[in-house]
């Protein structure tokens, strides 16, 4: 009887093989960017660079400095109250110390998941089925990673076959359920319980890696693929002292990311909107 019953349960969702393998990035406006920098160096080299990256993916972006915990919850409950509808997606930039899942407001700290909530898809249902992606930059704790020597490995490096995307079933659009949760993206300039490097003249070695690989590669290559190339570029390019009196030895830092992304995310140029707007501007 269980048997037959999650049978049941199973196919009445369609066939996922014929769901977009990609997020669709063709609408009107790539999306709203929010970066809010709570550092104590006020806009700083990584806010610059946010700000900058951003931008040329085509984002409406707008920071905000020194935010309490009342006007950052408002700050992300405005946000998701707008109609996103005709964008591809949601972006915040959160620049400011925490912990595990908290972050530094001017007047105490404020949970990571209650920033992300208002976004839910029960909650913002015009970017439900689109991603949403939050990137923090910051320490998560007090303790510091020394690293550890490794030997050469091995790289195993193959293509990936293209499969044929399907939205669509006998030339109807295609409807199916998702969880809530959905379609997050979390990343972070650390793991949790460790610091981050920070520099408010040259800008954080993370943010620094970020911007520069979704500059180069936002266009051709996955999110996720790229934010492990970050990680890489990180991993392996940082190293500081600790800045700590008896306690010299090289400091290490290894971003880390949580996704529940469901399909690819390729930042596809957006050329038709770039020859509008060039036609319509006077020259």
């Amino acid at each position: 009887m269980q048997t037959s019953f999650l049978k049941h349960a199973f196919s009445m969702e369609p066939d996922v093989n014929m769901v977009s393998n990609s997020y669709k990035m063709d609408h009107e406006r790539r999306g709203l960017a929010v970066i809010i920098n709570n550092t104590l160096g006020g806009m700083g080299k990584d806010g610059e660079s946010m700000v900058d990256c951003l931008t040329q993916l085509g984002f409406d972006v707008t920071m905000y400095s020194r935010q309490t915990m009342k006007q950052m919850k408002e700050l992300m409950r405005a946000a998701a109250a707008s109609d996103h509808s005709g964008c591809d997606c949601f972006v915040c930039v959160i620049l400011a110390d925490g912990g595990d899942d908290n972050v530094k407001a001017t007047d105490g700290t404020v949970k990571i998941s209650s920033l992300v909530a208002p976004f839910k898809g029960h909650i913002c249902k015009s970017l439900a089925g689109k991603p949403k992606l939050f990137f923090m930059q910051g320490c998560r704790g007090r303790d510091l990673d020394h690293g550890v020597t490794v030997g050469a490995a091995l790289s195993v490096v193959g293509d990936d076959a293209d499969d044929d995307d399907y939205d669509e079933v006998d030339g109807m659009p295609m409807t199916y359920k998702i969880p809530s949760g959905a379609d997050f993206l979390l990343a972070y300039s650390t793991v949790a319980g460790y610091q981050a490097s920070q520099n408010p003249m040259a800008g954080s070695y993370y943010i620094n890696a970020l911007c520069s690989a979704l500059k180069k590669y936002s266009t051709t290559m996955d999110l996720l693929r790229i934010l492990i190339l970050v990680n890489k570029m990180v991993a392996r390019g940082f190293q500081s002292s600790t800045g700590r009196p008896n306690n010299k030895s090289p400091v290490k830092q290894m971003p880390s990311f949580v996704s529940m992304l469901t399909k690819d995310l390729i930042f596809t140029p957006k050329e038709e909107v770039v020859w509008v707007r060039r036609k319509i501007e006077p020259s």
